[in-house]
């Protein structure tokens, strides 16, 4: 069902149907842009924040490009970020998945494992954020607060941040 309603993009009866169904979805969001504008301020009083993505330079940028977006997020007590390992086989392989999508057509492997080591490095920086890395296939963001769970994919051949994000209510089937 979620699959037809992402394919004819009827953005406001799928957030509709998916709240009717109850399996847990409660917001819709066309792609990552759009739900980051929702995501600080539905979380403003959460005490723990944890992320998993690939290379967390949205996260990391925010502090050194000021980005109006971000300007709420700040590491909680506890807050953690899950990045693959730059070195990782998984790594090469994503980015063997999104390089022909890519609009600068000079990025290659290096520039890729080193987005990954300069968002580690800047988030080992920040007071409260534990930064790990992880060599396991990546194939969705999750970010974790207290009351939502955010879900994304990374679809192969595409840039994650084009699709859609969904947000789950804690104490739902699916949180």
């Amino acid at each position: 069902l979620v699959f037809l309603l992402n394919k004819f993009k009827l953005i406001n009866v799928r957030t509709w149907v998916l709240k009717v169904i109850n399996i847990g979805i409660d917001q819709y969001y066309k792609n990552r842009e759009e739900s980051n504008k929702y995501l600080f301020n539905d979380n403003k009083n959460t005490k723990n924040i944890k992320i998993l993505t690939n290379r967390g330079y949205f996260f990391a940028d925010s502090y050194d490009m000021g980005d109006p977006s971000l300007k709420d997020w700040n590491p909680l007590p506890n807050s953690k970020v899950l990045l693959i390992n730059p070195e990782s086989k998984y790594t090469l392989k994503r980015y063997e998945e999104i390089k022909s999508v890519a609009k600068n057509k000079n990025w290659d492997i290096e520039h890729f494992k080193n987005d990954i080591k300069n968002s580690a490095a800047k988030m080992t920086g920040i007071e409260n954020l534990e930064v790990r890395l992880h060599s396991e296939p990546s194939v969705f963001r999750l970010i974790i607060t207290d009351d939502y769970l955010y879900l994304s994919g990374f679809p192969g051949n595409d840039f994650g941040k084009n699709k859609p994000v969904y947000r789950i209510p804690k104490n739902t089937f699916l949180f």
